[in-house]
C-alpha cells in the first residue's frame, strides 16, 4: 500500500485522534477518569512511538454513555457488559449500536 503525502490528508487522520487531555477536555471528565475507564475496559487507545495514549475520536462517544449511566444509576459493569456487545477495539457502526 502506497503512502500518500498529502498535508490535508494527514490533518484529517490526526483529527481522528485524541491526546488523554483533549478526550479529558471534550468529554468533561478528568484525566484520571478516563484512565480509569480504560482500566476498566469501557474504553481503549493505542500508544504512539513515544509511549503517549491516542483515543479515536469515537470514544468521546463511550466516555458520554458512561456518564449518563452514571446518572441514572447503572453501574460501569453493567455498562461494560452492554458494550461487549460492540466490536471489540473497533469502531462501532450505527448497527452495532442499534444492537445494543
Amino acid at each position: 500500500m502506497q503512502k500518500i503525502n498529502n498535508k490535508k490528508t494527514d490533518e484529517s487522520a490526526d483529527r481522528q485522534w485524541l491526546s488523554i487531555g483533549e478526550l479529558a477536555q471534550r468529554s468533561d471528565v478528568s484525566v484520571s477518569a478516563i484512565r480509569f475507564y480504560e482500566e476498566k475496559d469501557l474504553i481503549w487507545s493505542t500508544r504512539t512511538e513515544g509511549n503517549q495514549r491516542r483515543y479515536q475520536r469515537a470514544m468521546l462517544r463511550r466516555i458520554a454513555i458512561v456518564k449518563v449511566a452514571q446518572q441514572v444509576g447503572i453501574s460501569l459493569q453493567q455498562v461494560r457488559e452492554a458494550f461487549q456487545v460492540l466490536p471489540r477495539h473497533q469502531v462501532a457502526s450505527k448497527a452495532d449500536w442499534q444492537k445494543m
